[in-house]
């Protein structure tokens, strides 16, 4: 028996490494399938002995709409040999919105630096544009390490295009980024110095905005499971939908309530009002 759930937690692990492989090769787009990819991963590592079935279903059938275009435009590269590559000159270009170059500057700069550092300092600069700027590529960021070292320029590239998509709007990104917070911080380190004081004041201007909702998507629907079980209790609530009832943006929201409970001490229900009157601390 051991054996054989080995074997099924290492058929998933395969399978979701190919899931990751063949987002890293589709187009930038505002619906990306990695951030639902990511989210969904995130949720089966609760407990990879039991994943939600339903929803690795519904992943198959969702994944569909997508097609992978390794040779699209972008992949055309500068060939003009640079004396000096540095990060700054790269955030000059993404500053200038020179978005060909920033990403032809990004690919010379993935032959010096390493990814999680480009990875970080992306995030860095999605600092200073929206939470669903953040959200893109914070996921970006954790998806580093599901693709090997050969697709990982795809997905710097696409956090690049990322941050000049001045139309990027997830949902619920605001809300979403203040339950994420603490396992940005706990996760940053090459870049942390920089990263806690652009976050911590993003953060600030989120809790303001937010105050006007009086609840977040599902509150009242997970509310009774995440009570005594925590994180757990996400999965006994994935476990009562059907197929049908999944989406992208459902998927996105219990991710982020994961990771709120996950990093946070408080063992409270975890309501609307009590995270958005949380203080916003963390312990390094």
């Amino acid at each position: 028996m051991v054996a054989e759930n080995n074997k099924s937690q290492q058929d998933l692990k395969s399978h979701m490494d190919s899931l990751f492989d063949f987002s890293s090769r589709i187009p930038y787009q505002k619906s990306h399938f990695i951030t639902t990819l990511q989210a969904a991963k995130s949720l089966i590592g609760i407990n990879p002995k039991k994943p939600p079935e339903q929803m690795l279903k519904w992943i198959e059938s969702y994944i569909s709409r997508y097609s992978d275009n390794i040779g699209n435009e972008n992949q055309a590269s500068n060939t003009k040999k640079l004396e000096i590559i540095t990060i700054e000159e790269f955030a000059k270009l993404v500053n200038k919105n020179e978005k060909l170059l920033a990403l032809d500057y990004v690919r010379k700069l993935h032959l010096v630096a390493s990814p999680q550092y480009l990875a970080e300092y992306i995030l860095e600069l999605s600092l200073d544009r929206s939470a669903s700027h953040v959200l893109f590529c914070w996921y970006i960021y954790k998806s580093l390490k599901n693709i090997k070292d050969e697709g990982k320029l795809f997905f710097l590239e696409l956090g690049v295009n990322c941050l000049f998509d001045n139309d990027l709007k997830i949902k619920n990104a605001d809300f979403i980024i203040l339950c994420f917070f603490r396992e940005i911080l706990d996760t940053i380190y090459i870049r942390y110095s920089t990263v806690y004081p652009l976050l911590m004041q993003l953060l600030l201007s989120l809790k303001i905005k937010c105050e006007k909702e009086e609840s977040y998507y599902l509150e009242k629907e997970i509310g009774p499971f995440i009570k005594y079980d925590r994180e757990f209790g996400l999965l006994s609530f994935l476990a009562t939908l059907k197929k049908d009832e999944y989406s992208s943006e459902m998927i996105i929201q219990l991710d982020a309530i994961r990771s709120l409970i996950k990093y946070s001490s408080n063992n409270k229900c975890f309501t609307y009002k009590e995270i958005i009157n949380s203080n916003l601390e963390y312990n390094a």
